[in-house]
């Protein structure tokens, strides 16, 4: 009934019924929603209602309980779960459910998680195999804890347990092969979400830990001797050549100075120079700078070359007049000089 129809029927004014409207639902037990009035016998066939829809339904949305009711949205909430063991279901995130319901989602869950061999989003299994999202997770780890599936969660991922026991002998494989593991790759491939503890526990003595990438200690050896020999027959060479494109400029410093003993190695812009080898390139280029500055032959004469005597600023002017270094590259060699 709505409230502005009493003053008609019982001839009261409209602040008389206001004023005593509260006591006399209280008494009779009546509702008042708003502007309307419920009995509770029509609040109990609403719950029937709720009920039978249900049983046909499996589940149903908040929103649409309000509509269909007239109710507001926030009196349905209130409606529904004070009187939720009436109506026998659960409420999940705005949506009234039966037991069944859940049941059913719950062993739909329960069998393709078991017949997953590798690790997959949860919610990407829920969408291939259409099973309503609505309280998943939480489906998911009563399974686990009924040991009804074999498995964990992870960062939103479901880890087969089996996957993880062929986990070790996966990476043991991968690493022999390549000599180098990612800790990108174990967090997207194998869902490791600390990549440098599980390493350090689980392969310990088998790698030395980078920045972004761990290395093999059995590739310790090789690739120092493979370092030397292109030092020693080029003077230098690119990293490429030696390291994977996965390592990092720290990745490779590291490498060298902590775990090849070769801290001596000068490295730059992606490639390794032999200190020895630098050095013999900057005298043969100060010398060549400094007989063709000091020693001038005179165009003239064609007489013997003449000695004549300059300093090392008057030396570097020429050079950056005569536009053979830029200014940059003068910094650089006057610290050679000096």
């Amino acid at each position: 009934m709505e409230v502005s129809q009493l003053p008609t029927l019982t001839g009261l004014s409209t602040d008389v019924i206001e004023s005593r409207l509260s006591i006399v639902t209280h008494k009779h037990g009546l509702v008042r929603v708003d502007t309307q009035l419920f009995s509770p016998n029509y609040l109990d066939s609403l719950v029937q209602l709720v009920r039978e829809k249900l049983e046909v339904r499996g589940s149903l949305n908040m929103e649409d309980v309000a509509r269909e009711f007239g109710f507001p949205i926030s009196y349905t909430r209130k409606f529904v779960s004070e009187r939720i063991a009436e109506i026998g279901a659960d409420l999940l995130n705005e949506q009234l459910v039966t037991k069944q319901y859940n049941q059913r989602r719950k062993a739909k869950l329960a069998g393709c998680l078991n017949g997953t061999t590798r690790p997959i989003l949860l919610s990407q299994l829920l969408k291939t195999y259409s099973i309503d999202d609505r309280n998943a997770s939480e489906l998911v780890d009563q399974l686990i804890q009924e040991r009804r599936v074999n498995g964990r969660i992870s960062q939103g991922s479901y880890i087969p347990q089996q996957f993880e026991s062929k986990q070790k002998s996966i990476i043991d494989s991968y690493l022999s092969t390549n000599s180098y593991l990612e800790y990108s790759m174990l967090q997207k491939t194998f869902c490791i979400s600390r990549p440098k503890e599980w390493l350090a526990a689980n392969l310990k003595g088998k790698v030395v830990l980078l920045e972004d990438a761990a290395y093999s200690c059995n590739a310790l050896e090789s690739c120092k001797n493979s370092v030397l020999g292109l030092l020693g027959s080029e003077g230098f060479f690119d990293l490429s050549k030696v390291f994977p494109s996965a390592f990092s400029d720290s990745d490779v410093e590291i490498l060298f100075n902590e775990h090849l003993n070769l801290s001596e190695v000068v490295l730059s812009s992606g490639y390794a120079f032999d200190p020895k080898w630098l050095d013999r390139c900057t005298r043969e280029f100060r010398d060549k700078i400094i007989h063709a500055i000091f020693f001038k032959e005179d165009s003239k004469s064609r007489k013997k070359a003449t000695k004549k005597k300059i300093t090392i600023d008057e030396m570097c002017e020429v050079l950056l007049d005569d536009g053979l270094v830029s200014y940059i590259e003068l910094e650089d060699l006057k610290e050679v000089l000096y």
